[in-house]
């Protein structure tokens, strides 16, 4: 047996029931929301002022700053760039300043090659012209003296012949300054020069003397030797210091030469510069 569907109902009216209903929800809830935000109270809003105010402040006194800060550093560029401008002219100047140094150096080089070549001429023109001289020294000054007879005196107590009558003697200044007897060859300056050399070789306790001489006022040990040039005196102070520290044992001047020995037995080695005494020196 069938049956017939029920018949469905429509209805020509809404539902205005639940639209009213979900309204009334919204409402509600705007209602809620706005009693949630509630007003600050004025300390808050105080607060949120000071805030405010000190942030301003901060930012304006940054700024101020800033501008401070750029202002400063520009004029440290400048100086910077100053500093540098006057490093860079000082730089120039002391290369100029190199420059001449170098070139004054060289002239004083050139220079001093030159005064040392003169004074190498000069010495040999001294030499040649003290060749035949001989100096004695520490002889008293009298203003009643006779050199000839002091020498010839020297003469006996050396036990060599007579000096001859072309021998030129005279004392050099005053104040006991050398006696000097210049000779016509140097076989008679020779010849003094050794028997000096001997006498005070075989009388080392009581060598040629004042006292010898008959100069009783006076006792101090007599000096018989040639005169030597300012550039050997030079050479010779020089070569008397290589034997204090050792370096020789001997120093002696022989015919306006310096000569050096280190040992006995040893070859003389003849000193002629004083750039060759450095080169000792370094040895």
């Amino acid at each position: 047996m069938q049956r017939s569907p029920q018949p469905v109902k429509f209805s020509s009216q809404p539902d205005l029931s639940s639209e009213r209903e979900s309204q009334e929800q919204e409402c509600t809830r705007n209602v809620s929301t706005r009693y949630n935000i509630r007003k600050k109270n004025p300390d808050e809003q105080q607060m949120e002022d000071l805030k405010e105010d000190l942030l301003k402040a901060f930012q304006k006194m940054m700024t101020t700053e800033i501008a401070i800060i750029k202002e400063q550093n520009s004029k440290i560029l400048e100086s910077n760039a100053e500093i540098k401008s006057q490093l860079e002219l000082n730089a120039a100047n002391y290369e100029k300043i190199c420059n001449r140094v170098t070139i004054i150096e060289k002239k004083h080089e050139v220079a001093m090659e030159r005064i040392n070549q003169l004074e190498a001429q000069l010495d040999v023109l001294q030499k040649q012209f003290l060749k035949n001289t001989v100096e004695v020294r520490n002889i008293p000054y009298d203003d009643k003296e006779d050199v000839h007879n002091i020498v010839v005196n020297i003469y006996k107590t050396l036990e060599i012949p007579q000096i001859k009558d072309n021998a030129t003697i005279f004392r050099r200044g005053r104040n006991n300054g050398p006696i000097v007897i210049e000779y016509q060859d140097s076989k008679s300056k020779e010849t003094l020069l050794k028997a000096a050399r001997k006498y005070n070789s075989d009388n080392k306790d009581k060598p040629l003397g004042t006292d010898i001489l008959g100069f009783a006022e006076v006792s101090s040990r007599i000096y018989i030797s040639e005169p030597l040039t300012s550039l050997t005196k030079k050479i010779l102070t020089a070569a008397r210091e290589l034997v204090k520290n050792g370096s020789f044992k001997y120093c002696w001047a022989s015919r306006g030469n310096i000569l050096l020995r280190k040992q006995e037995g040893q070859a003389a080695i003849v000193v002629k510069s004083l750039s060759q005494i450095m080169d000792l020196t370094s040895e």
